[in-house]
């Protein structure tokens, strides 16, 4: 399955959540053609049936309607029909306008900007993505597999579910090293703190968070199973996990089938009526506006454009600026490392009001 270029894949999704006496349940189609080397992928959600402590929604109609839901992806671009926004906002009772710009057909968040700031390199990003059967295959973790002709199941539960779920997610961290270490390098990290970010990771999954996690979800259980043939295969998921923190409670259940086949590659036409977000876009918009307080004198006007000193000025609202000496860039240390464009005027790096508006830091010039 690691070896094919394109598959189309169907799935039943039924989503159940129950708290306190209050109960959600869902039921959701999608339908999806992927392309893994070009990091390529369309596809359709529609939200069949929508049930509410006993009480059934009509999602066709208002003021519950969600219309089928587009994805997708192209790259490092993730797509998303605005009539999703729409009909969400419709339920709320919230103007959608105000939360987004749905003037066009599509909204999508690039994330190429996050991705350079990375390090990471597309092919680095697809060589991660497609290691992922590679590391099912060569896991060295001891689970029960009962195997039937060509059908193979697993099941898990208690503190199964939590060993297993950790013990693979170290595996995965090891299996990636090389790949996630080139990107670590790629952003200026030392082999010793490469070292030490990856002890970290690993570091997560280790036994004291695990102790801390199994009383949590005593009760749970998930089972996998997957019948494989010639050119596709059929995976049928379910989980029934339950919660308990304190005196809290609450079950979440969640079961898909998914019938997978390979198919030969396709052109996918996207979406050209399209309202693009940028990472930068998206931190300004769920970033509370700031105002800073920056005296006339230290200011400078360049064509028309209002500057204020750069590090000074981020420094009143606790952020730190670094410079990449390679890439030539300067960024923000606590917004991870977002660049900003600047000036140097006498040896003072200057910037834009405009683009600190963008970040939510509204400037307020006094005399």
């Amino acid at each position: 399955v690691s070896t094919w270029e394109a598959m189309e894949t169907k799935s039943n999704l039924d989503l159940s959540f129950t708290y306190q006496g209050e109960s959600f349940k869902a039921n959701a189609e999608v339908v999806s053609y992927s392309n893994s080397k070009d990091l390529q992928m369309e596809a359709t959600m529609t939200i069949k049936n929508v049930e509410f402590s006993g009480q059934k929604i009509d999602v066709t109609k208002a003021p519950f309607k969600i219309s089928p839901i587009k994805f997708y992806m192209d790259g490092m671009k993730f797509y998303v029909s605005t009539s999703f926004i729409k009909d969400v906002a419709a339920m709320a009772g919230v103007d959608p306008s105000t939360l987004v710009d749905v003037s066009k057909d599509y909204l999508a968040l690039d994330l190429t900007s996050a991705m350079e700031m990375s390090g990471m390199s597309k092919e680095q990003i697809t060589k991660l993505s497609s290691q992922s059967f590679d590391i099912y295959t060569n896991s060295k973790i001891d689970v029960p597999i009962i195997k039937k002709d060509n059908t193979y199941t697993v099941e898990l539960k208690d503190s199964q579910l939590v060993d297993t779920f950790f013990d693979f997610c170290v595996e995965v961290v090891d299996a990636q090293t090389d790949t996630l270490t080139e990107t670590y390098k790629a952003m200026g990290l030392t082999d010793d703190q490469i070292k030490e970010v990856l002890a970290q990771v690993k570091a997560i999954y280790g036994p004291e968070t695990k102790a801390m996690i199994k009383p949590m979800i005593n009760g749970s259980t998930a089972k996998a199973s997957y019948t494989f043939n010639k050119d596709s295969y059929v995976a049928d998921m379910s989980a029934a996990i339950k919660v308990a923190v304190d005196k809290e409670k609450f079950d979440i259940s969640l079961a898909e089938k998914s019938e997978v086949k390979k198919v030969d590659k396709k052109a996918i036409t996207f979406p050209t009526s399209v309202k693009v977000y940028t990472m930068e876009d998206l931190m300004a918009m769920t970033t509370p506006s700031q105002v800073i307080e920056v005296a006339q004198k230290d200011c400078i006007v360049e064509k028309g454009v209002t500057y204020v000193p750069l590090k000074a000025t981020l420094a009143k609202v606790g952020l730190t600026v670094g410079y990449d000496s390679k890439a030539k860039t300067t960024y923000i240390k606590e917004l991870n490392n977002m660049p900003v464009k600047s000036i140097v005027k006498k040896g003072v790096s200057y910037v834009s009001v405009d683009q600190l508006a963008e970040l939510g830091l509204v400037c307020e010039i006094t005399k």
